[in-house]
């Protein structure tokens, strides 16, 4: 029989599945590519600091003069420039592009499912807010999820290289690093749970603001808006309602 925590582990991966299966199965290339580049990239900074600082501390062991630090410092900046450049064309001509097509497909079938529900459960307001979290975040969410994950991951071919590192290095620099990586682990997953408790707050705020918005700048309203001060007191509405909005974000 399977205990609670156990249970709780496995509801886990499969949320976990049903929120990266829609993103594995509109960009499958994307998600390969996107997770070596996390994993390439995470691995590249953190070895590459770690190797430059036991570079300069051998140097400065060896009474190396400022000039020699100066230019082992400054080639690993270039190779940090170099990288960087490199990663930005590659995201501005492929990932970036890639994960709109990627997000507007999902948006789309979040929309085809909406059109088959039936009519009546729209009148149920617990209904209509799952349905304003769906159609307003699922696929940033899916998207949040694959970035999670890819991010995890190679956070622990960082460490993995880190824990291989620290057999032929200085054990405090490693530590060091190694500690630096552990706590952006924790720091990327105590985000992603506030954000997706923010999100599921705000959806019923949002979703009172997009009816005061649609309401106030109808083509159907715009007459009784006119003869009657009923503007001034959905601008009012309105503006309470980006208030609370404020109020739970900064929460």
């Amino acid at each position: 029989m399977k205990t609670k925590k156990s249970k709780k582990i496995t509801n886990g991966f499969r949320n976990l599945g049903v929120m990266l299966r829609p993103y594995w199965k509109n960009g499958k290339l994307y998600c390969v590519l996107y997770t070596l580049d996390s994993i390439i990239g995470n691995v590249w900074y953190t070895m590459m600091y770690v190797y430059l600082m036991q570079i300069v501390l051998d140097q400065l062991a060896l009474g190396e003069r400022f000039p020699v630090l100066a230019a082992t410092v400054l080639v690993f900046g270039l190779l940090n420039v170099l990288w960087n450049i490199a990663n930005a064309f590659l995201f501005k001509l492929y990932f970036d592009p890639k994960q709109d097509l990627i997000l507007e497909n999902i948006d789309r079938e979040v929309q085809e499912h909406m059109h088959r529900t039936d009519y009546r459960y729209f009148d149920n307001p617990e209904f209509y807010d799952a349905y304003a979290v769906a159609y307003g975040s699922y696929a940033q969410k899916a998207s949040d999820t694959f970035w999670t994950c890819s991010n995890v991951l190679a956070q622990v071919m960082t460490i993995s290289a880190l824990v291989a590192y620290v057999l032929s290095s200085t054990g405090y620099i490693v530590a060091i690093a190694l500690l630096s990586v552990v706590a952006r682990v924790l720091i990327s997953k105590a985000v992603s749970r506030i954000n997706v408790e923010t999100d599921e707050r705000l959806a019923p705020v949002n979703r009172f603001r997009d009816y005061l918005h649609q309401t106030m700048c109808s083509r159907e309203n715009a007459m009784d808006s006119k003869c009657t001060g009923i503007f001034e007191i959905l601008m009012g509405r309105h503006h309470d309602a980006t208030r609370e909005v404020v109020a739970i974000r900064r929460r």
